[in-house]
């Protein structure tokens, strides 16, 4: 019993143990991707660590060396099996299924065979003698080439999966760093303690150093599956997800290193392109694509020719950095844009069709209408001509507004300048000299916008002729604007009727039917235009109407404290 309170048989079984109180931990996690593979290469260090316990009180020679093979046999179970740990735990599990994956085990099985047979052949080990060193049984021998082999061989492996744990941790963020970058050090002690003891280092005599070693490797092992739950959470939940939505995506996408060589490709790029992925990697682009690409433009359009038909791509093209912010490739994104080109097609040469040949009809009809009008005497005519000249007026105002609505909100150019509000309120002097006899005042504050000033300018001129037209004889638009801390609002009242509600409705909603629907297009331009400039538009119709165009406090671009009025109150006459 003495011998088992002496500092070398106790240190031994603490690592012992202490291993084995992790593999019995662990066991609860063992439907977890790796655990079962950790479980079992910690099971093959535990029983390294107390056979060795055991042998220290074994004097018996036979005995002892037999003790000394279970130990070594377990030794050698530990580096592919935390290899495959560390490939299922980051997600790659696939390469533990694979043949030269499962040729590792070779070694470890070849090891299992051949160890006890070691006095007859002698490939291990030659000499072995038992020493006695603080009093307990130590034993020596002479290593032989192959025994290098085998360790120096799981010790490589092992390794390796110390480097694909390193990988997760720069790879999936804090998640999982503390508790990969764990296991990850603590395969440092031990690969110390081994090659200490192959290079014939020894504590006070033969006591085999890798054995106390283990004992920091198992701490850090401790931290991270007990103390931090590395099983809890695990970075193939994440690798999966990349994998799914970069495989499922049904866009085509193709990953390029610097030199626009293909690295990776999914299953969408190659049915669009007719290629295998694995025949194309290390191909350059435009060996697949029949096209020019820019793989310094972040998006450009390209003509492709697929099942047998022309198809219109927009492809998105964005820089690849790695942790450290290093440029390492590009991702070409093909998103696939056909039915919208050829709708955006129809509808413009519809428009423009149906625009043209609206307008040139009903000037036509305008023009006899009003020789109709001169001519008719009859007051039932005049009153019916009258009403068929007000609805080609309002049809010609119609096919006007709908022009204006394309202009502007197919306007590109002109996004994101910096102008004067005072110069966007121009347009309210060309207003008033266009109706006289209205009443115009506009108080803002000297503010420069962050806008496109044409959509805003055409909005601004839809509501106040739309409050001139529909307002008194002689009607009285305010314009207002003003600044807060959450937004930038723009208010035009006047003392007309106020706008239907069933045509408020239709707005809100975002849809006309064909019992509700409005009367034109000119509140359709204003929700439209607002919305394109980020903004919102409300709408109070209690007494007049009273519109509000708010917009995020983002669009003052320079403030002022001095406030001007662009138009004086009253009616201007030239």
């Amino acid at each position: 019993m003495s011998l088992l309170f002496t500092w070398p048989v106790l240190g031994a079984l603490v690592a012992g143990l202490g291993t084995a109180s992790l593999v019995y931990y662990l066991s609860q996690y063992r439907d977890r991707p790796g655990a079962r593979w950790f479980m079992l290469a910690l099971t093959g260090q535990a029983l390294f660590c107390l056979s060795y316990a055991v042998g220290l009180t074994v004097f018996d020679p036979a005995i002892r060396e037999w003790i000394e093979i279970a130990g070594i046999i377990g030794l050698h179970w530990i580096g592919v099996p935390f290899l495959a740990f560390a490939l299922e735990y980051t997600g790659r599990s696939k390469l533990v299924r694979s043949w030269w994956f499962r040729s590792l085990f070779a070694v470890p099985l070849a090891v299992t065979v051949l160890l006890p047979l070691n006095d007859w052949h002698e490939l291990f080990w030659t000499g072995f003698t038992i020493e006695s060193v603080y009093g307990v049984a130590t034993v020596s021998y002479a290593f032989e080439p192959l025994f290098y082999v085998t360790v120096l061989g799981g010790t490589t492996v092992g390794g390796i999966g110390a480097l694909v744990l390193f990988d997760t941790v720069w790879s999936y963020g804090p998640l999982y760093r503390s508790e990969a970058l764990a296991v990850g050090l603590s395969f440092g002690p031990a690969a110390a303690g081994l090659f200490a003891w192959l290079l014939g280092v020894r504590l006070g005599g033969e006591v085999n150093v890798l054995v106390y070693a283990l004992l920091p490797h198992i701490a850090l092992d401790a931290y991270a599956f007990v103390g931090k739950g590395m099983f809890e959470f695990h970075p193939a939940t994440s690798r999966a997800a990349e994998r799914s939505a970069f495989e499922d995506l049904q866009s085509p996408v193709f990953v390029l290193d610097t030199d626009s060589r293909v690295v990776e490709s999914n299953s969408a790029a190659a049915d669009l392109f007719g290629v295998d992925p694995e025949a194309v990697a290390t191909n350059h682009i435009s060996e697949i694509v029949d096209s020019e690409i820019d793989i310094e433009s972040t998006t450009q359009r390209l003509t492709i020719q697929s099942d047998g038909r022309r198809r219109e791509f927009s492809v998105e093209c964005a820089p690849l950095s790695d942790s450290d912010d290093n440029h390492v490739g590009y991702t070409l994104l093909f998103q696939e844009i056909t039915e919208e080109v050829q709708r955006k097609e129809r509808l413009s040469v519809l428009n423009r069709v149906l625009r043209h040949n609206l307008r040139n009809e009903l000037t036509i009809v305008q023009g006899h209408l009003g020789i109709a009008e001169d001519r008719v005497i009859d007051e039932q005519g005049e009153q019916s001509l009258t009403i068929a000249t007000d609805a080609v007026d309002n049809l010609l105002s119609t096919s006007e507004t709908a022009r204006t609505v394309e202009r502007t909100l197919d306007s590109t150019g002109t996004d994101r300048q910096v102008v004067d509000l005072a110069t966007i309120f121009e347009t309210i002097k060309e207003i008033q000299a266009e109706h006289p006899a209205a009443t115009i005042s506009v108080e803002t504050p000297a503010v420069r916008l962050r806008t496109n000033p044409l959509i805003l300018r055409s909005v601004l001129r839809q509501l106040v002729e739309n409050a001139i037209e529909h307002g008194e004889s002689d009607p009285t638009v305010r314009i207002t604007a003003s600044q807060t801390d959450t937004a930038f609002e723009i208010t035009v009242d006047d003392d007309g009727p106020g706008i239907p509600d069933h045509e408020l409705e239709v707005i809100q909603r975002g849809e006309e039917t064909a019992l509700e629907h409005g009367s034109g297009l000119g509140l359709w331009l204003v929700k439209w235009g607002t919305a394109r400039l980020g903004g919102g538009v409300t709408f109070e119709t209690e007494e007049g109407s009273t519109i509000t165009l708010s917009f995020p406090p983002s669009i003052v671009a320079e403030t002022a404290e001095e406030t001007e009025n662009v138009v004086a109150d009253g009616p201007q006459r030239e």
